[in-house]
């Protein structure tokens, strides 16, 4: 499917609706770009596992609390809305993907655990 295609326009020459009109569908073909970028990211197992260190990076899943540390908090509630901007744009853009990416994650660590293991037992040997 191809992006749709905006002529240029003087919006000198529209009155309010029609300049409203023209934003909302400038609007709309920039959601839609945004939201293909974001699905393509996610058809490689590369693009999943890097928006999940993001997330992981952000605490997105974790409270942003410290313990006597109010602005540490305050740091970390930063970080926590980006990565839930980030989920919400996973899930407007792909609504599986998040699952998916989650489920991908959960294989990479038993596969790296395994490896792990295999590399223990040799050097014992």
């Amino acid at each position: 499917m191809s992006e749709p295609k905006e002529e240029p326009v003087d919006v000198t020459r529209l009155d309010g609706a029609e300049v409203s009109k023209k934003k909302q569908k400038l609007a709309k073909i920039k959601q839609y770009r945004e939201d293909k970028d974001t699905k393509e990211i996610l058809l490689l197992p590369a693009g999943k596992r890097l928006f999940y260190k993001l997330l992981a990076e952000c605490g997105a899943t974790r409270s942003p609390h410290i313990v006597g540390d109010p602005y540490g908090t305050h740091v970390n509630i930063g970080r926590q809305q980006i990565g839930l901007w980030l989920i919400s744009e996973i899930e407007r853009a792909a609504p599986m993907a998040y699952s998916e990416m989650i489920r991908q994650h959960q294989s990479d660590v038993v596969f790296e655990d395994k490896l792990n293991k295999e590399a223990e037992a040799q050097m014992e040997v």
